[in-house]
């Protein structure tokens, strides 16, 4: 029965979303959110921004449904990345402030940052971390968080750039351009003193992309991808 209002259901859908989306922001500027905040606010903003789609797509012809779900992906991805930013440079929870430029020169915190905090050297901090798991009474939540989360951080990208781009199906170009945004990020945490710059970030960053690529662009999910949205 819920179906005959469809339409009136997929603006009530597209209301959340946008309510969710526009309060979202505003927390995470004013940093008012904590990382489980930011994971439900994903679910909803998410969540609601499909069945909006999907319900606003039974209602129209096939033309509008393929600009619909591209919209719908464009929006998405815009998102992500919205949401990588904050991760990567801003986010109090994983430290991105912790440089006080008050009491101590710009140049100075680089030098220590340099000194300290930058790994050169594949696989150390990998080991580092596998270490943790095997001392008893210490918490693993640091070596789930630096592994998998470096892990799965960039796997979204080739998802969203072969739904909504043709030159991401050669190989070479997105792995090779992925390559690049992903040192890019490394140099500029560096430079903006919001995280370290650790080569194997860039190893687990860059594995991740890897198999989220080969999994989709090689097996018969990419077909499905294509059946989404018509290039």
């Amino acid at each position: 029965m819920l179906f005959k209002y469809k339409k009136e259901l997929s603006y009530i859908s597209l209301g959340i979303c946008t309510c969710a989306m526009l309060l979202y922001i505003y927390l995470t500027i004013e940093n008012f959110l904590n990382f489980s905040g930011i994971v439900l606010f994903s679910v909803i903003i998410c969540a609601s921004l499909i069945i909006s789609v999907l319900l606003q797509n039974r209602t129209c012809n096939h033309e509008k449904q393929t600009r619909n779900l591209r919209l719908m992906w464009s929006v998405l991805f815009l998102f992500y990345i919205f949401q990588m930013i904050y991760m990567l440079f801003f986010a109090s929870e994983f430290a991105r402030d912790y440089v006080d430029l008050r009491s101590q020169s710009y140049a100075n915190a680089l030098r220590m940052q340099w000194e300290y905090g930058t790994n050169l050297k594949p696989f150390a901090t990998i080991r580092q971390m596998m270490l943790i798991f095997e001392i008893p009474g210490i918490s693993n939540q640091i070596a789930i968080m630096n592994l998998f989360g470096n892990f799965i951080a960039f796997m979204p990208f080739p998802f969203f750039l072969l739904l909504l781009t043709k030159w991401a199906k050669c190989p070479l170009r997105l792995l090779f351009s992925m390559a690049v945004l992903i040192m890019m990020v490394e140099v500029t945490q560096f430079f903006t003193l919001s995280g370290t710059m650790d080569i194997d970030d860039f190893i687990l960053n860059f594995a991740g992309v890897l198999l989220s690529y080969t999994l989709i662009r090689f097996t018969p999910l990419y077909r499905y991808l294509q059946y989404l949205i018509q290039k």
